[in-house]
């Protein structure tokens, strides 16, 4: 620790102390230079010189000492700003890992990316890019870029990274300075900032290398859960979701249909002598048959159709926001497409034909058993009626649990 016994105004004070002794010792003082001049002629001394060398040099040793304390005040507040400068890179660091720790979705890491990305990269526009499902994702651009350069520009990156033995932290071209997000080694996306005039410091592209591992470990984590979620709601045969999940789902749009009062379908398919093609082909004609079914089902509804594998060749389509009227429509069409499958088995042709049964929700109704057995009801009486058609559930009849008449045919 530096004690200093003087301070930045001390001069100005000792230049005041010095004329007020001038003032009031002033007969004194001369006296003390006749002595020091008498002195000088007895023994052959010079004091005054020498008095007047240790003068200048105390008042250098004052000035250095000054000079000094400046240049060490100096050094103090660059280390202070320094450190300000660290604190400020890791409250965001911090902030951005925070927020991402919870992210289960893209749109959750978008929001995080949108709040606190800016702020790290300061004046500089930035953009994030990650691949999936062989399609580049835009996750946020400050700059507005088009489109189609920006999804070019991502693909020739991870395309480098990807041919390349080691990966740079920052690779930086004519537009900026881009970061690999990478993933046990592989890189998924990019982290781009574009340098215009000022480039990226390196204290700036440190934390940015951090935050696009952040960044990285994040996306990889959101695509992981919802493959899982995938894998854990859908039968991996027809690409139909499961029971339970189809009947969450339908709960959850009874409730908005009640509360909108917008309409709401039900379709019920059941392939008609399945148990003959699978004695005939064998479980490998089955598969096949249930697969195509999945397929096409999947090309032709729209994507807020939810289709579930019910039981084992029974399939249920939930129609949101769509009348009776469009459903028969719908599901003729399902009927028709099914019937022109061809399902070859070891070389062998096999025709499959369904049976379906329609079904409108009820205003305020909210359990969805009710409406599984009006779309039941339905596929009973295509059943009876001679298979391979369609038919609806009558809506303004009344029926108890275990009767399966009350149809018509469409």
């Amino acid at each position: 620790m530096v004690v200093r016994l003087t301070g930045r105004r001390d001069g100005l004070l000792l230049a005041g102390l010095a004329l007020a002794l001038l003032t009031v010792f002033d007969q004194s003082i001369g006296w003390v230079l006749e002595v020091a001049h008498e002195v000088e002629v007895s023994y052959g001394m010079r004091l005054l010189p020498a008095l007047v060398v240790l003068t200048a040099l105390f008042v250098a040793h004052q000035h250095a000492k000054r000079q000094e304390a400046r240049a060490e005040a100096a050094a103090a507040a660059l280390i202070a700003r320094i450190a300000h400068e660290r604190l400020r890179e890791l409250e965001g660091l911090h902030l951005l890992g925070q927020q991402l720790a919870g992210a289960l979705s893209m749109d959750a890491i978008q929001a995080a990316l949108w709040r606190h990305l800016p702020n790290m990269t300061q004046e500089h526009d930035s953009w994030v890019a990650i691949w999936n499902r062989d399609r580049v994702n835009v996750l946020m651009d400050t700059a507005d870029q088009a489109p189609d350069r920006l999804d070019e520009r991502t693909r020739q990156l991870l395309d480098r990274w990807r041919c390349s033995d080691s990966v740079e932290s920052a690779l930086r071209d004519d537009d900026g300075c881009c970061f690999p997000l990478m993933v046990a080694g592989i890189p998924i996306g990019v982290l781009g900032i574009i340098e215009r005039q000022l480039p990226v410091s390196a204290n700036t592209e440190r934390v940015l290398a951090a935050a696009s591992a952040l960044i990285a470990v994040t996306v990889r984590n959101v695509q992981l859960f919802h493959e899982l979620r995938e894998t854990a709601v859908t039968d991996s045969l027809t690409g139909c979701v499961n029971r339970a999940h189809f009947i969450e789902v339908m709960t959850a749009e009874l409730r908005r249909t009640r509360r909108t009062g917008s309409p709401m379908s039900l379709i019920m398919i059941d392939l008609d002598g399945f148990k003959h093609v699978n004695d005939q082909g064998g479980h490998l004609a089955g598969d096949m048959a249930l697969a195509a079914i999945g397929r096409r089902t999947k090309e032709l509804l729209r994507h807020s159709d939810l289709r579930c594998r019910y039981g084992g060749d029974e399939f249920l389509i939930l129609l949101a926001d769509t009348p009776v009227a469009g459903a028969l429509h719908v599901a003729e069409v399902l009927r028709r497409e099914i019937e022109a499958l061809a399902i070859r088995p070891s070389g062998r042709e096999a025709v499959v034909t369904a049976s379906v049964g329609v079904a409108a929700a009820i205003p305020g109704e909210i359990d969805p058993g009710l409406c599984i057995h009006r779309a039941d009801l339905g596929l009973y009486a295509a059943k009876r009626a001679g298979r391979n058609r369609v038919a609806a559930y009558e809506a303004d009849a009344v029926s108890a649990p275990g009767d399966r008449t009350l149809a018509k045919s469409a």
